[in-house]
């Protein structure tokens, strides 16, 4: 994944802070970054440093601010080049390898990547909120002396889209640890939304997952179809019927039709009866 495409500045009034694309007209950041949307306009900036005027959803009551979350509308939909993995876990164990970019105040303009290194880590994972809004707590190789500008950012293990930042802790002043919050808290709001995500008892590290990425796949794709020459055509297609096993394991559109048909078969069938 170019996490560069996904992650964008927010600013709202005085504030910046970090946000991230969950669809190609929605973005997650922390609420306290757009606190001040009512007098205020808001703007994405990417990498690019096209700005983009967003919205707070109407869905963000009194509840999701309390956890600190707001989903943003943009008024112009973007591409998104990425295919964005967002997972739940139950428990994220201590010592897992964590990912990040966000826009920090010293690099407000480009951006900054924290990348997976062996000073990033998870310090653990609470069953319980904290602060009504913290459930994870990150160690980070301190390479800025403050991470201001970092709420919102996503949080990435393996890849996948797990939770984002929403606060800095301070020794000193200096940044000692960043804390967030996971979808675990979020799971109404995508189903809510529509987002598609996968639910997972417990991280485990599986070397096979930075190998056997959608990149991969997408690239081995390619170089077979390439190979074929003139044999190949999209047009010589044989539907099996052990293909929807595989729309519903990347949950695609095709099964989800599939699933309401059936659905509404069944529900035409108990009202005749």
């Amino acid at each position: 994944m170019n996490i560069e495409n996904i992650v964008f500045k927010v600013e709202c009034g005085s504030k910046i802070g970090s946000a991230f694309i969950i669809s190609s007209h929605k973005a997650i950041t922390a609420f306290h970054v757009v606190s001040d949307y009512q007098d205020n306009d808001i703007f994405l900036t990417g990498i690019s440093s096209e700005k983009v005027k967003v919205t707070l959803s109407s869905t963000i009551d009194e509840n999701y601010k309390k956890l600190d979350v707001a989903l943003l509308i943009l008024e112009e939909k973007i591409e998104i080049n990425n295919n964005l993995n967002f997972v739940i876990y139950e428990e994220i164990p201590a010592g897992t390898k964590w990912t990040s970019r966000g826009y920090p105040e010293s690099k407000s303009n480009m951006g900054d990547n924290l990348l997976e290194d062996d000073g990033n880590i998870v310090n653990q994972h609470l069953s319980l909120l904290r602060n009504n809004k913290i459930d994870i707590e990150l160690e980070h190789k301190k390479k800025l002396s403050t991470y201001a500008g970092y709420s919102g950012a996503p949080i990435l293990i393996d890849g996948d889209l797990i939770g984002f930042i929403n606060q800095e802790l301070l020794e000193n002043n200096q940044s000692k640890e960043l804390t967030g919050l996971t979808f675990k808290h979020l799971e109404k709001l995508f189903i809510d939304e529509n987002i598609n995500f996968s639910k997972l008892k417990k991280y485990s590290n599986n070397p096979l997952k930075k190998i056997l990425t959608t990149e991969w796949f997408i690239n081995h794709t390619k170089t077979s179809i390439s190979n074929l020459g003139h044999r190949y055509t999209p047009e010589i297609n044989v539907n099996l019927p052990i293909s929807i096993n595989l729309e519903a394991l990347t949950r695609t559109d095709e099964f989800k039709k599939q699933n309401t048909n059936n659905f509404h078969n069944i529900l035409s069938k108990i009202d005749k009866q």
